[in-house]
């Protein structure tokens, strides 16, 4: 997902995590609360920033809200 700064200190509620396929059509999307972003994620002194890691078990985690559904019934 790339480099989180910050993350122990709060600044989101949720994190908004949206997967594309090749033809940029939805693939999963999630909303992962902050506190489950960071007990998920590792600390990287060197880049001075949190690493988390989006795997399929990140829609099981409870608080969880699978969205995929809703934004790939989106129209533009």
């Amino acid at each position: 997902m790339g480099a989180l700064r910050k993350l122990s200190g709060g600044g989101f509620h949720y994190l908004a995590a949206v997967l594309f396929a090749p033809d940029h059509t939805v693939t999963r999307a999630a909303i992962i609360p902050h506190e489950l972003v960071l007990k998920n994620s590792v600390y990287v002194k060197h880049t001075n920033a949190w690493k988390f890691m989006l795997r399929d078990a990140s829609w099981t985690w409870p608080g969880v809200r699978d969205v995929t559904e809703e934004l790939r019934a989106v129209k533009l």
